[in-house]
């Protein structure tokens, strides 16, 4: 028995070593002790990995060794003295088959321990009776003990009152000052959005969990990756879970948004020299991005992956692409029940790290069914938790009414002017797209809490449309039957200049489709 459980011991150390980056987090979340190893030499290896976690030191068999030498010299510590080899060390990375076990290693080392701290517990108690000490006493000690053992690694963390409210405080004195003091009024609580319309509306992203629906081929990973951009732009350091997409077609995005060069164009080469510079000089600019890419399908993975670059100031931001697409190694009756847990554990990632995640998620076919409603957020696809979880919801949804409208009128009366070219051509790769914010436990949501956005389809690239316009009343039917109806459409027929201050909007000026910029400050035309 003492072999079986020394086996499991090194198991458990050795998945460490084997993988630190996803093994430790879960480990320092699982509530790892000291206790836990019978094994002098597996205290001694714990103790060390716990030192090299903590001073965010590379984990290996040679640093843990290092680390190991250095405490067993120190006075009055538990291993004061003991004597370890680095072949020993090493030994426990050479006898575990595999890291992937490790939260099994795990759930039989939390047993072994527990079972210890039972019998520890039970033997205090037989001795405090044996001491005289009254049955009501002993009786509550042993309880507590048993409630202290029942709770290991899943303790609820006790949350200092004052601490938070002094942060809000903070937090509240902070904006004040960006307001009133610095006279700052783009300041938005959280970290921003590109624009000043749903940062008014949304006040930000803030720590939480949010999901952004929509059905197939509406953009929501070319929207995303517009968001990534300005955030990484100013520094904000983005980790990107892309299960959707391979890496490089995924990153062909940006680079199109960057460099207005389509995706079409640039794959069949038939581009001109500038064209081919200006690919180039997009490529030099992802490439500087704070954008950490990854491609983990397993939830739990993930969470120990976010938690890592957490610790070492490498996460503001954690996005994937998309919740339907992630797993987990537990079991469960159903996909609804499955989705559910995720959708649990990425809330959990959003609240213990103090971080925005934002989930991309399809839609379910009964927004489609009722014949392209407006989408709420009860339509994303799965479990009903991944409404209750989110912080907020976000829906992309085409505005086919508009599409319509588009159709119907002649040519000449088309918005031809948000188009480089103002040709019927160019609007048919326009789409008119709504973003609904029907969550927000921040800010405003609701049916008509919207924006119009025009998403350039070949170039990945969403601007916002005039949200200040006042919809067009239509009449349908004649008599009794006659209702007033209202016409979106001129809330697409123009955009908004944004932050990115891109050359095309000089073609939106001169053909009068862009708002909101100062012609007194045109020095983001910059060729």
């Amino acid at each position: 028995m003492a072999m079986e459980i020394t086996t499991i011991e090194k198991a458990l150390l050795g998945s460490i070593m084997i993988e630190p980056e996803r093994c430790m987090p879960l480990a320092v979340n699982s509530g790892v002790a000291p206790d836990w190893f019978l094994n002098k030499e597996c205290k001694l290896v714990w103790y060390s990995l716990i030192e090299l976690w903590s001073t965010r030191k590379p984990i290996d068999s040679l640093s843990v060794f290092r680390e190991a030498s250095e405490i067993v010299k120190k006075p009055k510590h538990p291993c004061t003295g003991l004597n370890i080899t680095a072949i020993s060390v090493l030994s426990m990375i050479d006898e575990t088959p595999t890291s992937a076990h490790f939260e099994y290693y795990s759930s039989i080392a939390r047993g072994l321990a527990m079972e210890r701290r039972v019998k520890k517990a039970g033997a205090r108690f037989s001795e405090d009776l044996s001491n005289g000490v009254d049955i009501e006493t002993a009786t509550q000690i042993f309880s507590n003990e048993l409630i202290k053992i029942i709770g290991m690694g899943a303790a609820a963390k006790t949350i200092d009152k004052a601490a938070v409210l002094e942060k809000i405080d903070a937090e509240y004195n902070a904006a004040y000052q960006k307001r009133i003091v610095e006279k700052d009024l783009e300041y938005t609580p959280g970290i921003p959005l590109p624009w000043k319309a749903l940062n008014i509306a949304s006040q930000g992203v803030q720590e939480g969990l949010y999901y952004l629906g929509a059905r197939p081929s509406v953009g929501k990973t070319a929207f995303m990756l517009n968001l990534i951009r300005f955030w990484c732009e100013r520094g904000v350091k983005v980790t990107f879970n892309s299960l959707d997409m391979a890496i490089k077609p995924m990153l062909k995005r940006p680079i199109s948004e960057l460099s207005r060069v389509s995706l079409t164009k640039a794959s069949f080469g038939t581009v001109g020299h500038e064209e081919l510079a200006d690919i180039r000089k997009a490529i030099d600019k992802v490439k500087s991005w704070p954008l950490t890419l990854i491609q983990e399908r397993d939830v739990e993975t993930f969470r120990a992956s976010c938690i890592a670059a957490r610790a070492t100031g490498n996460l503001d931001i954690a996005i994937v692409d998309f919740v339907q697409l992630l797993g987990t190694h537990a079991r469960y009756a159903n996909d609804n029940e499955k989705l559910e847990h995720i959708s649990g554990v990425l809330k959990s990632i959003a609240i213990d790290l103090d971080i925005p995640v934002i989930a991309l998620s399809q839609l379910n076919r009964a927004c489609e069914d009722d014949g392209g409603r407006v989408p709420t957020a009860s339509d994303l696809r799965g479990s009903g938790a991944l409404e209750q979880d989110a912080t907020a919801v976000w829906v992309l949804h085409t505005d086919r009414d508009v599409l319509k409208k588009w159709d119907s009128l002649p040519e000449c009366a088309r918005p031809l002017k948000i188009t480089a070219g103002q040709t019927a051509a160019e609007l048919k790769a326009i789409s008119p797209v709504r973003f609904i914010i029907a969550k927000n436990q921040n800010g405003q949501a609701g049916f008509d809490t919207w924006f119009p956005f025009i998403s350039y389809k070949k170039y990945c690239l969403f601007m916002l449309g005039n949200a200040t316009a006042a919809p067009n009343l239509e009449t349908t039917g004649h008599g009794a039957t006659a209702k007033k109806i209202k016409d979106y459409s001129p809330l697409y027929s123009s955009v908004t200049h944004d932050w990115r201050c891109d050359p095309f909007e000089r073609t939106l000026k001169a053909h009068d489709a862009l708002i909101g910029y100062d012609l007194m400050r045109d020095k983001f035309l910059v060729d």
